[in-house]
């Protein structure tokens, strides 16, 4: 199995709760695409994890910043 290298928050706070994690590669179903991405803006995942706008955001870690591979 193609696993895909991924930060895992594992509590809300600093960039310190982040570590690295392993998940299955995304597959696409049916009327699905999955999409490489090689470059993202962190400024709302970095508040997201810091706590901030937790009733727009309401995350639990732990999590993958993004949505994608949970």
């Amino acid at each position: 199995m193609i696993r895909m290298r991924v930060a895992l928050v594992r509590e809300l706070g600093a960039p310190e709760v982040l570590g690295p994690a392993e998940r299955p590669d995304p597959v696409a179903g049916p009327d699905e695409v999955v999409i490489d991405v090689s470059d993202v803006d962190t400024l709302v995942e970095t508040q997201i994890r810091s706590g901030a706008f937790r009733d727009n955001f309401p995350v639990v870690p732990p999590y993958v910043p993004g949505g994608c591979a949970r």
